[in-house]
């Protein structure tokens, strides 16, 4: 046995420079994108819906406008009723002791990374619900369109789908939704996985070499390792969605999972409120997020809460959505 002399025992201790941090990237959040937060007074209350029928003259006779000499013109109605929201508080919390803060090594950043993944945890927590909002029936419990199934149709990563193929069922998706709210959607959400699935087909190369047949032309620039499609499609902007979670039980081996799926949603969405315009969700937002700090004593230790706000995620235009579903082979 070699003797141990202090020249030849080397104690392992943590570099001071490097610790292994996996975490979401904060670019692959879109939630906020088409689910635009819209501030209330408060947690409760009630926003009007007009009866989509008598804007689109339902019933109408042809001649209905037709005013005989000293007769008056016929009136006409635009009702509505009301829909609900409720909003809710939506926060988590972390806390450091004394004795935890005194003993961390420097290269942990204790507190910064715990508030960073809390706050990434209630950003994730979001993106799930905003994506299954937006999402087919067997999601929503019918309050969205089913839409086209691309099983039916051609996949987006398959080397035989064409041009052709994907302007067919995003046309058929947008002609759905201008059938139901009559004005054309403006935004496709398209899943990263099936973003980088459509280079495999002919059509990505037909978009590279060519116009886009509305008249579009790519912005090359924009073909990175991260937005693998241009700005438009079709008249339709493109918001390429990354998210990803862990399915697997707290303390089991990490399994992935995309945040938005297999499928693609095409919608109808506003920056801010119009009374005038469908837009297909909003985020009723009654608070402000924020965080705050507190001592709990004799425990010794300081709790962190982080806030999303006292929110409700809430469709408020069920038609102003459809879905291409089952996307990648």
């Amino acid at each position: 046995m070699a003797t141990q002399t202090v020249g030849n025992v080397h104690v392992d201790v943590p570099l001071t420079n490097l610790a292994r941090l996996y975490r979401p990237l904060e670019a692959g959040f879109i939630a906020d994108e088409v689910c635009p937060r819209l501030p209330v007074q408060k947690e409760s209350d009630l926003y009007y819906v007009f009866d989509k029928g008598p804007w689109f003259g339902a019933g109408d006779d042809i001649d209905l406008d037709l005013v005989a000499d000293r007769a008056a013109a016929k009136r006409v109605e635009f009702a509505h009723s009301t829909e609900k929201y409720f909003c809710e508080e939506r926060a988590l919390a972390f806390d450091v002791s004394d004795r935890e803060r005194r003993n961390a090594d420097s290269q942990l950043r204790l507190e910064e990374n715990k508030q960073r993944g809390t706050l990434l945890r209630l950003a994730l927590l979001r993106e799930r619900r905003v994506a299954r909002l937006l999402q087919d029936t067997s999601q929503t419990g019918g309050e969205l369109d089913a839409a086209m199934d691309a099983a039916s149709a051609a996949r987006w990563d398959a080397a035989a789908t064409t041009y052709a193929n994907i302007r067919g069922d995003i046309i058929t998706a947008k002609q759905r939704v201008r059938d139901r709210i009559g004005i054309n959607p403006n935004v496709i959400v398209i899943p990263l996985k099936a973003a980088e699935g459509l280079t495999a087909t002919a059509f990505y190369g037909d978009v590279v070499r060519w116009n886009v047949q509305s008249g579009e032309r790519p912005n090359l620039t924009r073909f990175t390792d991260d937005v693998l499609l241009p700005d438009r499609l079709f008249g339709l902007r493109v918001i390429v969605a990354g998210a990803i979670r862990d399915t697997a039980a707290e303390g089991g081996s990490f399994s992935s999972e995309e945040v938005w799926g297999e499928v693609a949603r095409v919608a109808y969405v506003t920056a801010g409120p119009a009374m005038e315009i469908p837009s297909v969700a909003y985020t009723f937002q009654a608070s402000q997020p924020m965080t705050r700090r507190w001592r709990e004593d004799p425990a010794k230790v300081d709790v962190f809460e982080a806030s999303n706000g006292v929110i409700d995620e809430k469709v408020v235009a069920t038609e102003a959505c459809a879905t291409i579903t089952n996307l990648l082979t």
